[in-house]
């Protein structure tokens, strides 16, 4: 669900393809000069705001779904926010603090719902997913993943659409090189 209330299909057909273990086909003109394809650190990314006026994205290739997810189905054990989801239980990462945000607008009387990025890592079987609470999803678009460096602080970060972009930590191996594979 995007941020204007409409909904949105994210299909991703590489990731599909590498899911279903079809590779990609070297065009022949490249073969025969003997030019092997660019290498470079390109990647499709969901690109949202869990904090506001902060650009954060995922690899596409790990986002599974977007829910819309009534406050009241979210549950918490041991001052964790976990839902039910589809006979698993998923925990959540609310990194923003959207859900605190959500609670107080509900006390008022509000009905709100947030909205749920559903990940997994379908390159590591028995991967747990992983639910990320987000302010809105921005965008799907291609990015060049930054190396890291001192300007960088040691931050994972992307450029998407000429802005720089922080890429999500904490799924999985929990950095870029991680996401590198996926993406």
């Amino acid at each position: 669900m995007l941020g204007n209330g409409t909904l949105a299909l994210i299909l991703d057909i590489a990731a599909t393809a590498a899911r279903a273990g079809v590779k990609p086909v070297v065009e022949e003109e490249e073969e025969e000069q003997g030019v092997a394809p660019e290498q470079k650190d390109e990647a499709s990314f969901l690109v949202f705001e869990d904090r506001p006026r902060e650009r954060t994205a995922l690899p596409l290739g790990v986002v599974e779904r977007i829910e819309s997810v009534p406050l009241s189905q979210i549950e918490y054990a041991n001052g964790r926010a976990l839902l039910q989801y589809r006979g698993e239980l998923l925990q959540l990462r609310d990194d923003g603090r959207v859900l605190d945000e959500m609670e107080s607008l509900e006390q008022k009387g509000e009905e709100t719902a947030a909205t749920v990025l559903i990940c997994g890592d379908a390159s590591v079987k028995g991967s747990p997913r992983l639910g990320v609470v987000v302010r809105r999803v921005l965008d799907v678009s291609d990015g060049t993943l930054l190396e890291k460096d001192a300007a960088s602080g040691g931050m994972d970060l992307a450029l998407v659409k000429e802005k720089l972009t922080t890429i999500f930590r904490g799924f999985g191996a929990g950095s870029a090189d991680a996401w590198r594979e996926v993406a």
